[in-house]
C-alpha cells in the first residue's frame, strides 16, 4: 500500500470509530489527539466511563468497558488487542512509545491499575488484574516476549470453611524498568521484578526477583547477577 493510499485508509477509518463514538446515546466520555484508527474497530463502552486516545495508532482492537468511574489513557500502538475494564474506578494508563502486539488485557477489579510504561514493546501479552485496590504496574523500555502471562489474582476464592477466612487475596505486581521477560513467562501475583531483570524462556515466577539479575526455571533460580542486555537483535 503507497504511502497516500495508507494515509487515506487511516483518515477513513478514524472519522468512522469518530462517528461511532458520537453514535452512543448517552455517551462515555472519549477523547481523540493525533489518533489513527485501521478497521475493524470493535467498542462496548458503557456511559460514566472515560477513554482517552493520545498519540496512538489503533488497529484490529477490541474494547469492552462495562461499570462505572473506569479510565482508560492510551498512547503508543495498539495491534489485534483486546482491552476490557469490568467494575468500577479502575484505570488502563499505556503510555507513549508502548507498542503492544496481540496481546489480552483485562481489569476485573475495583480501584485497579494497570499502567504500562513508556518504550515497552510486548510480542503478546495476557495481563489479569483483579481485587480491591491491587496494582499492576509495568516499567519503561520493559520487552516481553511471546505468550506471556501476568496475573495479580488466582481468579477465584478460596476460603476456610470453618472460620470463612479467605486464604487467597489479590496482591500487587511489579515489573520493574527495562526488564525482559522471554516466551512462555508466567508472573504470578505478590510478586516484584526488579529493573534490568531478565526471565528465561517458560519461567513460572512465583518470587522476587532481584534488579539486573537472570533467572529461569519454575523455581526462578538466579543465575547470575549484575547484567545488563540490549534490545537490538545480536549480531553475534
Amino acid at each position: 500500500m503507497s504511502k497516500m493510499l495508507r494515509s487515506l485508509f487511516y483518515s477513513i477509518s478514524t472519522l468512522c470509530v469518530r462517528i461511532r463514538f458520537l453514535a452512543f446515546s448517552p455517551s462515555p466520555t472519549v477523547s481523540v489527539r493525533n489518533a489513527k484508527f485501521g478497521l475493524p474497530f470493535h467498542s462496548r463502552i458503557d456511559k460514566d466511563n472515560s477513554v482517552h486516545f493520545q498519540d496512538v495508532t489503533v488497529r484490529k482492537c477490541t474494547f469492552s468497558i462495562r461499570g462505572e468511574g473506569n479510565v482508560a489513557e492510551l498512547r503508543g500502538h495498539l495491534y489485534n488487542t483486546r482491552i476490557s475494564i469490568f467494575g468500577t474506578g479502575n484505570k488502563l494508563i499505556i503510555e507513549d512509545g508502548a507498542s503492544i502486539l496481540n496481546s489480552n488485557l483485562m481489569i476485573r477489579a475495583t480501584n485497579g491499575i494497570l499502567h504500562i510504561g513508556k518504550g515497552t514493546s510486548v510480542g503478546s501479552v495476557r495481563i489479569v488484574c483483579m481485587g480491591n485496590e491491587c496494582p499492576i504496574e509495568i516499567g519503561a523500555e520493559c520487552m516481553f516476549s511471546e505468550n506471556v502471562e501476568i496475573w495479580n489474582s488466582d481468579g477465584h476464592d478460596i476460603w476456610d470453611k470453618e472460620s470463612g477466612k479467605m486464604l487467597n487475596p489479590s496482591s500487587p505486581v511489579t515489573v520493574g524498568d527495562k526488564v525482559w521477560l522471554g516466551k512462555n513467562v508466567t508472573i504470578l501475583k505478590g510478586v516484584t521484578v526488579g529493573d534490568g531483570a531478565i526471565v528465561g524462556y517458560g519461567s513460572i515466577v512465583t518470587k522476587d526477583v532481584p534488579a539486573e539479575s537472570v533467572v529461569a526455571g519454575d523455581g526462578s533460580k538466579v543465575l547470575a547477577r549484575g547484567m545488563d542486555w540490549s534490545k537490538n537483535w545480536t549480531k553475534n
